[in-house]
């Protein structure tokens, strides 16, 4: 019983892991503008 909960707690645990992964692995697109409309210093925006 001991092998098969350590087993399914180390698959939980890889899978937990690859959700998180693919969840922060994407990548947003626009433009940063203030409340005004202007551009913030400094930051490059990329487009696909």
């Amino acid at each position: 019983m001991s092998g098969n909960l350590k087993n399914f707690r180390m698959v939980l645990a890889f899978l937990c892991l690859l959700i998180v992964e693919t969840i922060s692995a994407q990548t947003i697109y626009g433009n940063v503008v203030d409340n005004i409309g202007n551009p913030f210093i400094g930051i490059t925006p990329k487009f696909p």
